[in-house]
């Protein structure tokens, strides 16, 4: 019979790679972040282009698109939810020490972001897109550790009732 208890069999105990773990998060939160970007900016020339406008009327629209309020603030909410699933995926596959390791992901990418503000035509809001992508990060971490919390509560409770009935 086997005297381990029924965390240390499950695989939610098992640690990861801390540095795939990082790699994967960065990967999803800035590779993702991007890619909706190129998504969002290929379907609004396709509906610029559906109202009759030119292409350069479109290129002139497609670089002028952060001053619009409503577009920005749905590439930054969908960009901060992507941030949230990098946060997540790297808890995650990490499993140990989740808040760390989002942590050291969070600096990465915000140093990351940091390359950008000397370029960006508002240094300020970039300043505030890096802390909330942050933030999303370390949300994500949080997510993953509660529901790993919940499944061990309830791996508990199940060799409770396992104990119950053999008894």
């Amino acid at each position: 019979m086997n005297n381990e208890g029924p965390l240390q069999q499950h695989a939610i105990n098992k640690k990861g790679s801390r540095f795939l773990a990082i790699f994967v998060g960065f990967i999803v939160d800035v590779g993702g972040s991007f890619l909706i970007g190129i998504i969002f900016a290929i379907g609004y020339a396709i509906v610029m282009a559906a109202n009759g406008l030119q292409v350069d009327q479109i290129m002139t629209a497609l670089n002028t698109i952060d001053s619009h309020p409503t577009y920005s603030a749905i590439l930054n909410l969908v960009g901060c939810m992507i941030s949230v699933l990098g946060g997540y995926l790297c808890a995650r596959i990490v499993n140990y020490s989740e808040y760390k390791y989002a942590a050291i992901l969070a600096a990465i990418e915000s140093l990351y972001g940091l390359t950008f503000v000397l370029t960006a035509d508002s240094p300020i809001k970039m300043i505030v897109l890096i802390i909330l992508s942050a933030g999303s990060v370390m949300l994500g971490s949080c997510v993953r550790v509660w529901l790993k919390r919940k499944k061990i509560k309830r791996l508990m409770s199940l060799k409770k009732q396992v104990q119950t009935v053999s008894s």
